[in-house]
């Protein structure tokens, strides 16, 4: 929402707001963060929501202190740049205001090399599966009564969802081990990592996954969200700045920290929102 929408938007690591509206207390994949104006104002909102809480046993103690006015400048910091995650087909502005920002982080100082991840489109297809098995086990009750009058994706999404075995499921977890020893190797080389938050600018009203789900002629993933398959690795934080348009619409990079570092991709996202100083108003 906030890559299309031309505004800041925080995941906070998992835990580090606590989170009581879902079934069950034990979810390894959603969070609360906010929709801001601005890098500072996420800050804020982090700041002065973060905590343990008994009513989310997975709760973390509060991070370092965040000081939205005063957000430390990350020169000399170590960026690795990612502009397809290793298989989405892109927008080329949607490419061209990622490469302009990770050369406005070089211009403030930060160290900004890409790499390659060698990632497929196996983590989204991951990500689905837990997405459709957490919406039949917490939600499958409501489609049973309901099932006529709720959108036929969702009923679709659920049904699916009721097919994978817990095995299966089980077994997805060693991908996303995969996914996570990747990470951490680069973390070990760099502070952060930068790539898009969605492939594309907004689509057309009307316009459902589905539509998103299809690899090209190319062998590229022709997809729309690139946030996603960091959900599978939801201690990680992320925070999403707008880059700049395509088409006259808005576009982000996301920029994805190690484990807990909310400070640190907070730090990075204010430098880069002061060094891009982008008007994100509409262009006519």
């Amino acid at each position: 929402p906030a890559a299309l929408s031309g505004c800041v938007g925080l995941k906070p690591s998992l835990g580090r707001i606590p989170m009581d509206l879902l079934p069950t207390t034990f979810d390894t994949l959603s969070h609360f963060g906010p929709l801001a104006r601005s890098v500072p104002d996420a800050a804020l909102f982090l700041a002065v929501t973060q905590g343990p809480d008994d009513a989310d046993i997975l709760s973390l103690p509060p991070g370092p202190p965040i000081d939205p006015e005063n957000l430390a400048h990350p020169a000399g910091r170590r960026i690795a740049l990612s502009v397809d995650l290793g298989f989405y087909a892109l927008h080329p502005a949607v490419e061209a205001n990622t490469r302009r920002a990770a050369e406005a982080l070089r211009a403030e100082g930060c160290v900004v090399e890409e790499v390659a991840l060698g990632w497929t489109r196996a983590l989204v297809d991951l990500w689905t599966t837990h997405w459709a098995v957490f919406m039949a086990a917490d939600f499958g009750g409501h489609r049973d009564r309901f099932r006529d009058r709720m959108d036929p994706a969702l009923v679709a999404l659920m049904d699916e969802g009721d097919r994978v075995s817990a095995v299966e499921l089980r077994r997805l977890d060693h991908l996303r081990s995969e996914q996570w020893r990747d990470l951490a190797e680069l973390f070990r080389r760099y502070d952060a990592l930068l790539c898009p938050t969605m492939a594309l600018p907004a689509p057309p009203v009307g316009a459902g996954d589905a539509a998103f789900a299809a690899d090209g002629p190319d062998g590229r993933f022709r997809g729309l969200d690139m946030t996603a398959v960091f959900n599978n690795v939801a201690p990680c934080p992320a925070l999403s700045v707008p880059s700049g348009f395509a088409e006259r619409l808005p576009t982000g990079v996301q920029i994805v920290g190690r484990r807990h570092d909310d400070r640190g991709v907070l730090e990075i996202g204010a430098t880069l929102e002061r060094a891009l100083a982008l008007d994100m108003t509409p262009p006519i």
